[in-house]
């Protein structure tokens, strides 16, 4: 356990993966060390950028009634995470209300609500919004005792769900996820904070100064822990919030950066985030040959979902309208 996270902290999450495989391979599967083992499976494959074997090591567990409750509960809050980034949102609000159904302690109920709140976004903010409150009502009567990520992460889901009911940006809710994350350990996964995101929803309540001084933050923090994956997702909204303030030429430096990093990491989904912020820009730059170039490399998914349909189409439609082409554009 002791060489997988020394090994993590190097960034080699690929290498602390196959350390806890072997560990598991050697273990009792039922007692509470192999349940943490399984957990930091996860996360280290969630870290390499292998987001389909993460889900399935969590999907595999063959029963939860013997995991411990804030164990469960950060398990619930992984898994939503990544059963969201790789389902339509239908699909995970039904995957999510099936595991709801399941005996699970309040913290993991809390997550599980997380997550519904996540999915529902998509298509009901109301909605979302109501499964964040419902998660807040499980989580809050504990005070302190709450686990940290669990907790902030329903405050955030709060928070992006006050944004699309058109509430703005509730800075008061800011601040109680910065309180609650004060108690994360030192040593902890950037997807363990809910606060690095922050920056993508200051972009939509016109604060693109604040938006650009989150991120760049946040990209010197990636940059410091050797961390390429999370530098990905973060020049990629630097690209977005750059495009949107005018900024072409640095707009068009931070997805270039985006999509070498995906380049070096050879991963489905961080070529797909680094290509969505370069469509954009090669828009606003009048590219019509780039942008149908980057939308060809990627297939439409068999139905809608969050990456890979909006930012493509916003492009696409940004080209052909300034081609005078109304039509395809709509």
């Amino acid at each position: 356990d002791l060489a997988a996270r020394e090994a993590a902290l190097r960034g080699a999450p690929a290498a602390a993966a196959e350390l806890v495989e072997l560990a598991l391979r050697l273990g009792d599967a039922v007692s509470e060390a192999e349940h943490r083992r399984m957990l930091d499976l996860a996360d280290y494959l969630l870290a390499a950028g292998e987001r389909v074997r993460a889900r399935e090591v969590l999907q595999g567990v063959d029963s939860w009634k013997q995991w411990s409750p804030r164990l469960q509960a950060r398990a619930m809050a992984r898994l939503c995470r990544l059963v969201c980034d790789t389902e339509h949102p239908a699909a995970a609000a039904e995957f999510l209300e099936l595991l709801l159904r399941e005996p699970f302690g309040v913290e993991a109920r809390a997550a599980l609500h997380g997550g519904l709140s996540y999915s529902a976004s998509e298509v009901d903010a109301a909605m979302a919004a109501q499964h964040a409150d419902e998660a807040l009502a499980l989580l809050e009567p504990l005070g302190e005792a709450t686990d940290p990520w669990v907790h902030s992460a329903a405050l955030y889901m709060r928070l992006r769900a006050g944004v699309l009911l058109g509430q703005g940006l509730d800075r008061e809710l800011i601040d109680r996820i910065d309180a609650v994350e004060a108690r994360l350990p030192p040593e902890r996964w950037p997807f363990e904070r809910a606060s690095p995101s922050i920056g993508y929803w200051l972009k939509h309540v016109d604060d693109l100064d604040g938006s650009r001084t989150w991120l760049e933050r946040n990209l010197r923090e990636a940059v410091e822990r050797g961390d390429e994956s999370d530098q990905l997702h973060v020049l990629a909204q630097l690209a977005i919030t750059e495009c949107w303030a005018g900024n072409l030429e640095p707009a068009r430096g931070h997805a270039l950066a985006a999509v070498r990093l995906a380049d070096e990491l050879k991963e489905e989904f961080a070529a797909l985030l680094a290509d969505e912020g370069l469509a954009l820009v090669e828009a606003h730059l009048g590219d019509a040959d780039a942008v149908r170039a980057i939308v060809a490399r990627h297939p439409p998914p068999p139905s809608p979902r969050r990456h890979g349909t909006l930012l493509f189409h916003a492009a696409v439609g940004l080209i052909e309208l300034s081609l005078g082409n109304h039509e395809a554009a709509g």
